[in-house]
């Protein structure tokens, strides 16, 4: 298993998220918008992350060039 497998696992992604929330709501409000600004990037990233593995999985990577 690859490092990279481990953050396209579901039960890693919903513990992070998961801690991010509770990192959220227990840090003070001056350091909020940054924690909420790396889970959001994070989130971004994830979804960027799973469809391009489920396109390379298809193949549409290769057709769409």
């Amino acid at each position: 298993m690859k490092l990279s497998d481990i953050f396209t696992e579901t039960s890693f992604q919903v513990a992070l998220l998961v801690g991010g929330l509770l990192l959220y709501l227990l840090v003070p409000n001056s350091i909020k918008p940054y924690v909420g600004l790396v889970m959001g990037l994070y989130i971004i990233a994830s979804f960027f992350g799973e469809t391009l593995s489920s396109a390379k999985e298809r193949g549409w990577k290769e057709e769409a060039k």
